[in-house]
């Protein structure tokens, strides 16, 4: 118990060590400030648990005043071994002294660990997993990496009927539960249309806590046999997210590796036009299934476990993460655009 305890101590200290220059501040809204700024850039599933975290630390450090004194320390000095460890050593203190104050903030520590969030000592916070990448501190400056730029074009500045489809994508992005998100309807119906206006929402905000944004479009492949391959993405996939091995291994190996540097971090990925690189029906082969095993490993991995999400826009159905369909990759079928709808395009087009 008292090494679990420790560990506990150690872990709350980790995630407190940002804000404490603000939670010393007591009287001067300086961690709202704070929140508000952090808040904005990993969105409500990320700030939850560790907004939480601060204020029950912060509970404890506003009394008695003296608590205060090995926070006002570290606060000063995030490099400081000394001030660390006297601030852990309290930590543990209220630990032990509160037990119900100690079963709240584990179980927040949990939700944390969980949500791959890892914090530094040097004021940055330095998000992963289900809630992101984003290098934050105190300033609000943000770092996210984003190849985009490969859809293709799309008439019409603005977009109509498609409020469903825009509100589905962002559940799905709130969602740690959605991995993969697939919109499926025969051509010209408008797939790539709203990705890239649901794309141009997410810029607006700074992606809303991805770390990486990277899009590709099959689009420029037909629908030949010949021309259904996957190789020269997953080359230029995996030089962008910094594998080391780039051309050694099978597709297969590819397909995983790339799985694995894509759910490294929170990522948004989007594949657009999977169609030509799918068997179409009434070939005797299963409909929708895809023909490259390294496309295969990747949508088959990232559906098992992605802490960011992929968006697929296809024809048909991706047959092997069908089984996925009601938990981790549902699909969304996009109908034609309502009359009223079609009549607002018509007219933005002129």
């Amino acid at each position: 118990m008292g090494s679990q305890l420790s560990q506990l101590a150690n872990d709350i200290a980790a995630y407190a060590a940002p804000a404490l220059p603000y939670l010393v501040q007591v009287g001067e809204n300086a961690l709202d400030a704070f929140k508000d700024t952090v808040g904005k850039k990993l969105g409500g599933r990320g700030a939850k648990p560790l907004f939480a975290l601060w204020d029950k630390v912060g509970d404890k450090l506003a009394s008695p005043e003296a608590a205060m004194n090995p926070a006002r320390k570290l606060a000063a000095d995030p490099d400081d071994e000394s001030a660390k460890q006297e601030f852990r050593d309290r930590v543990l203190v209220h630990l032990r002294e509160d037990p119900d104050w100690a079963g709240e903030v584990s179980g927040i520590v949990v939700q944390c660990k969980e949500l791959n969030i890892t914090v530094t000592f040097n004021g940055d916070i330095v998000m992963g997993g289900k809630v992101g990448g984003d290098k934050i501190t105190g300033d609000g400056s943000v770092k996210i990496e984003v190849e985009t730029g490969r859809l293709p074009h799309t008439e019409g500045a603005e977009l109509f009927g498609r409020e469903d489809g825009m509100a589905r994508l962002d559940a799905a992005w709130e969602d740690p539960r959605t991995h993969v998100i697939s919109l499926i309807a025969f051509g010209g119906v408008g797939k790539t249309a709203l990705v890239k206006h649901w794309l141009a929402g997410m810029a607006a905000e700074d992606y809303r806590g991805a770390e990486r944004v990277f899009e590709w479009s099959f689009f420029s492949q037909g629908t030949s046999d010949k021309q259904a391959t996957a190789e020269v993405f997953i080359a230029e996939a995996l030089k962008w997210f910094g594998d080391p091995k780039l051309a050694k291994g099978s597709p297969f190996d590819k397909g995983q590796r790339l799985a694995d540097l894509v759910r490294g971090q929170r990522t948004l990925l989007v594949l657009d036009g999977l169609e030509p690189l799918q068997h179409p029906p009434g070939k005797g082969l299963t409909e929708g299934a895809l023909k490259d095993p390294g496309l295969k490993m990747l949508l088959e991995g990232l559906a098992a476990s992605n802490p960011g999400l992929c968006v697929v826009t296809s024809w048909v159905h991706v047959d092997d993460i069908a089984h996925f369909a009601k938990t981790t990759a549902p699909v969304v079928e996009l109908e034609n655009l309502s009359e009223e709808a079609g009549a607002q395009v018509l007219r933005d087009l002129g």
